[in-house]
């Protein structure tokens, strides 16, 4: 069988079991089988890093689709300097608030913890998967990150215009537009006047090949696409919001739009900055 034939049949049969309801048993499939993969090779990147902060297999491999302990501790490690690097480059507070808006069990968040050498930050995660903020909340070892629990709609635990700096890696990513437009609206509404807010999206470019003639023509009409039909928030749920149409989200959201990168988040993904105005 040609390697066509064979994702052609993958393919087919993640419709399949789409439309039965299934999908969470792929989900189950293939992290399982990736934990196979990596389990040995965990065991001795866990020895031999013991300042690596480690959720189990299952909440990693929800965070990045990966259960590999060695990828989720560099990947977070590289997230956390390229978001201080915007800190450092955008806000021009000394000690600001930053919050992590879909933080899962802290893989970023940690690190850029104990790269805050003078302490100056304020951290706060949020995130709607429970297992993850109930194993980051029991994280040893005196950490000052504030971790809450959301649902998948807003509000967030948190008052108004109280953050000096909101970002989100790849997590429009997995959202609906619907609730990417009330999700907006409610960055904003935690932000201080002034406030950034950085954030990932799928723009469409990687994705083309993966979507049907139908998709395709929507994604050329610049509206919204979703490939996978699970649940929000979930890694099997992939939204992409082309470059225009997250234009027309900012705009109607009253937001300046201060940055746009194209693969700017680990290539695939493009990196937005955007600033609450001034009230």
């Amino acid at each position: 069988m040609t390697s066509t034939n064979k994702y052609n049949l993958k393919r087919t049969i993640e419709t399949i079991f789409r439309y039965l309801g299934l999908e969470p048993v792929i989900y189950h499939y293939v992290f399982r089988k990736d934990h196979r993969r990596f389990r040995q090779r965990d065991r001795v990147f866990a020895a031999a890093h013991p300042e690596a902060i480690l959720p189990p297999p299952r909440l990693r491999f929800d965070v990045i689709a990966c259960s590999s302990a060695e990828y989720y501790f560099k990947t977070g490690n590289v997230m956390a300097e390229q978001i201080l690097s915007v800190i450092r480059q955008w806000v021009g507070v000394k000690t600001p608030v930053i919050c992590e808006w879909g933080c899962g069990p802290g893989r970023i968040l940690f690190p850029m913890e104990a790269l805050d050498h003078d302490k100056s930050m304020t951290f706060i995660g949020t995130d709607a998967f429970a297992p993850s903020i109930h194993w980051a909340q029991t994280v040893p070892g005196g950490h000052r990150i504030n971790f809450l629990l959301n649902k998948m709609d807003p509000p967030l635990a948190l008052a108004n215009s109280s953050v000096d700096f909101v970002y989100a890696v790849s997590v429009f990513t997995h959202l609906s537009e619907s609730l990417t437009l009330v999700w907006f609206k409610e960055i904003l509404r935690i932000l201080k006047p002034g406030g950034i807010f950085w954030f990932s999206a799928h723009g469409g470019t990687f994705h083309r090949n993966d979507l049907d003639a139908a998709s395709v023509a929507k994604l050329d009409r610049d509206e919204f696409v979703a490939i996978h039909s699970w649940h929000n928030g979930s890694q099997m749920y992939t939204g992409i919001h082309c470059p225009p149409l997250m234009k027309s989200i900012i705009a109607a959201s009253g937001a300046e739009l201060l940055d746009y990168q194209p693969g700017g988040n680990q290539k695939y993904q493009d990196a937005w900055i955007v600033r609450k105005r001034g009230e």
